[in-house]
C-alpha cells in the first residue's frame, strides 16, 4: 500500500508539472484559464495530500494570475478573491 501511494504521489507530480508547464507559457496560459487546466489543478489541489504537489498545483495558479487578462475568470470561479 505504501508504494501505491507514493506511485499516486508521482502520477500528482507529473500531472501538476504539466498543468505548471502549460500555465507558464505565455502562448497557453489563457487557455489553461478557460478549457480546463486551472479546474484540473484545483481538484488536484484539493485532493491530494502530497506538499509537492500542492506547491507545485500553487505555482500554477500563481502563474495564471500573474496575467491580468485571467484575473477575471479566475474570480468568478472564486478561485482568487479581491479584497476591495
Amino acid at each position: 500500500e505504501k508504494q501505491t501511494k507514493k506511485d499516486n504521489f508521482v502520477a500528482q507530480r507529473k500531472v501538476a508539472q504539466a498543468l505548471l508547464a502549460i500555465a507558464c507559457n505565455p502562448a497557453t496560459v489563457t487557455h489553461f484559464v478557460v478549457q480546463g487546466g486551472m479546474d484540473a489543478i484545483v481538484k488536484l489541489a484539493f485532493e491530494t495530500t502530497d506538499h509537492d504537489t500542492l506547491a507545485i498545483c500553487a505555482k500554477c495558479l500563481a502563474q495564471a494570475a500573474s496575467t491580468p487578462i485571467n484575473r477575471r475568470p479566475m474570480m468568478e470561479k472564486q478561485v482568487i478573491l479581491t479584497y476591495c
